[in-house]
């Protein structure tokens, strides 16, 4: 009969009754354990995805060669593409063409449209060739790329006088006030930004703007400067007065 331990896995010796000879059994997906060979590609249930990443970005400016080519039009192997005293990545993020020597607006450039939303108050730069749709039940509003990459961005509210990052930090209860960078839009709004860089809460008031980036199952990020040009340019309405 097989002897377990003697370094032979023979007869009726098993991975689960010999690992000694056998060698452990083979990885279950679904048994909620990343073991093996398993990875989030071949095993989504049990494996975490990896961290997502950058994607490429030629001429190291901060915008991505996606962004360059897709939305701007700018020189994806150019830091400046328009030759003027700013590098590509600070013209968009102060709302400016990057593809037009100064003074050129970003609204000028055909890869932005301004969007308004009365229903919930706000106006905001957003790519032309995105995909916008509107959920007045969530009050929610997407903007998606091609590629499926998603910013949505939802109404909530907070009392007037609360500070945003009070507000932020009581709806978060397992984050450090270290963790979150505080901001000011170039609007004059208060921003915060969560730890990982995906959320950012602006505000005016009693009203918050939860902008949020989905990556939609991807594991690069594409459009991460767009999507602080648009918590940049975002302009929240003023509430309108009851009538007498």
């Amino acid at each position: 009969p097989p002897v377990c331990g003697d370094n032979v896995c023979e007869g009726e010796e098993k991975p689960e009754n010999c690992p000694v000879d056998c060698g452990p059994p083979p990885p279950v997906c679904g048994d909620n354990k990343c073991e093996g060979d398993e990875t989030y590609e071949s095993c989504p249930g049990d494996c975490e995805p990896p961290e997502p990443v950058a994607a490429d970005d030629t001429d190291s400016d901060g915008l991505t060669d996606d962004e360059e080519r897709r939305i701007y039009g700018s020189n994806p192997t150019e830091p400046n593409s328009d030759n003027d005293s700013f590098v590509d990545l600070n013209e968009v993020l102060n709302l400016f063409d990057p593809a037009q020597a100064e003074p050129g607006q970003l609204l000028d450039n055909p890869g932005i449209t301004l969007y308004r939303n009365v229903n919930f108050g706000f106006d905001i730069y957003r790519p032309s060739s995105w995909r916008v749709s509107e959920d007045e039940e969530l009050q929610q509003v997407s903007f998606a790329a091609p590629d499926g990459e998603t910013i949505l961005i939802r109404a909530e509210s907070k009392p007037v006088n609360q500070a945003l990052l009070d507000w932020y930090l009581e709806q978060s209860p397992g984050v450090n006030r270290s963790q979150v960078e505080v901001l000011t839009t170039r609007q004059g709004y208060a921003r915060v930004v969560s730890p990982d860089r995906m959320t950012n809460y602006i505000s005016d008031g009693d009203k918050v703007l939860v902008m949020s980036y989905d990556l939609g199952g991807e594991l690069t990020i594409r459009y991460r400067v767009t999507f602080a040009m648009m918590a940049n340019s975002l302009q929240i309405m003023a509430a309108e007065s009851p009538a007498e």
